[in-house]
């Protein structure tokens, strides 16, 4: 009632995008369909992660920061990819990856473009994620362009991303406003919970995130 006040338990805990992309998946509504466009996914993940990593070994002579933060990031990605199952998370690391090969392939000249699509594609699966690949997109910039650049490139990508992420929750069967709200009053549930149950510290953090 807390999420959905109508009481017909519609899913509004999180944007749309994660299962209309399993949906699209599926022959039909049964588990088997499920897991198996999980997989898809996952496995998708691994395939383009692994050229990735080729690429970067057979092609750069030269390492640059900018390169190998992309790869620290991928590990992290991959390390994770097999982890949790039926979760937003899951089309959210693919979008992750696909986004870690703009650098490679995308002029500077246009690169904006294509970020602020894949930032906003990830806002609309997990707004959380959202937030930590921008601040990974900050990362890479601060590697070799100048804060006003940062800014202005920062401010493009993040209003491609805004509208991107609109764009998607209007595919959703609820509306813009009902679906932010939604979402909202999820994640204030679920921090609320957590925090009542799991104290936040650092080793927390290394045992959920790398071991």
């Amino acid at each position: 009632l807390l999420i959905d006040p109508t009481g017909m338990r519609r899913f509004l805990f999180e944007p749309p995008l994660f299962p209309l992309v399993l949906s699209s998946l599926m022959k039909e509504g049964s588990p088997i369909d499920v897991f198996t466009a999980i997989a898809i996914i996952n496995i998708t993940t691994l395939l383009l992660g692994s050229f990735l990593f080729y690429k970067f070994i057979t092609k750069n002579r030269e390492l640059s920061w900018s390169h190998l933060l992309i790869m620290i990031f991928l590990v992290l990605a991959l390390a994770s990819s097999l982890a949790e199952t039926g979760r937003p998370e899951t089309l959210a690391r693919l979008l992750l990856t696909m986004g870690l090969f703009i650098p490679f392939y995308i002029s500077r000249k246009y690169d904006w473009i294509f970020y602020g699509i894949i930032l906003g594609l990830i806002f609309a699966t997990h707004p959380a994620l959202g937030v930590l690949s921008f601040l990974i997109l900050v990362i890479l910039f601060a590697s070799t362009l100048k804060l006003k650049d940062i800014i202005m490139k920062g401010s493009v990508i993040f209003l491609i991303a805004f509208l991107t992420t609109l764009g998607v929750i209007k595919l959703g069967p609820f509306g813009i406003k009902e679906t932010i709200e939604g979402t909202f009053a999820n994640a204030i549930t679920v921090s609320n919970a957590l925090n009542s149950h799991v104290s936040f510290t650092i080793q927390n953090l290394i045992n959920y995130y790398f071991n």
